[in-house]
């Protein structure tokens, strides 16, 4: 990992509250909004971008926002990318249902986890000790980016 990127902010955000997020739900929307300003990068794989189309579009919501989403990510360069097998996370990290969520920490793509997910809460030590990522809930990660700073103004869409 370059020096770079070793202190960039790369969080996986948990499909139910990815999703809220892309709806407008105020907690989400807040947080997620935050993370960015304060430079961090969304980190996705493709198992993970097809649960959010899937979820949102179970719950009434055009499922296109999420590849929309993901494009403007991409042109901000606020988007990472995992190719990590979810297969390969052991089952002590995480349930099977969550297993995208924490592969790419095992790799080193991400370094956050934002989850409400119990289980994936119950399991943030584990994750941590292995993984070096950080398990959050939305609290958690609104008071913690709350203190950093904004991205610069003539960067904030280039770091």
């Amino acid at each position: 990992m370059t020096a770079s990127r070793k202190g960039e902010c790369r969080a996986v955000f948990d499909t139910l509250l990815f999703v809220p997020a892309m709806a407008f739900a105020p907690q989400e929307a807040h947080v997620y909004a935050l993370l960015l300003r304060k430079c961090c990068k969304v980190v996705v794989s493709d198992q993970i971008t097809a649960q959010y189309y899937s979820v949102m579009n179970s719950r009434g919501y055009p499922g296109d926002a999420i590849f929309h989403e993901i494009t403007r990510l991409q042109t901000m360069n606020k988007l990472r990318r995992s190719t990590h097998n979810p297969d390969d996370v052991p089952g002590d990290l995480a349930p099977r249902k969550d297993r995208h969520i924490v592969a790419p920490c095992l790799d080193g793509t991400a370094n956050y986890i934002i989850s409400g997910d119990r289980g994936l809460l119950e399991k943030r030590e584990r994750i941590r000790q292995q993984t070096g990522a950080r398990v959050l809930d939305l609290r958690e990660a609104e008071l913690e980016f709350a203190a950093k700073d904004d991205c610069p103004p003539d960067v904030a869409g280039q770091r």
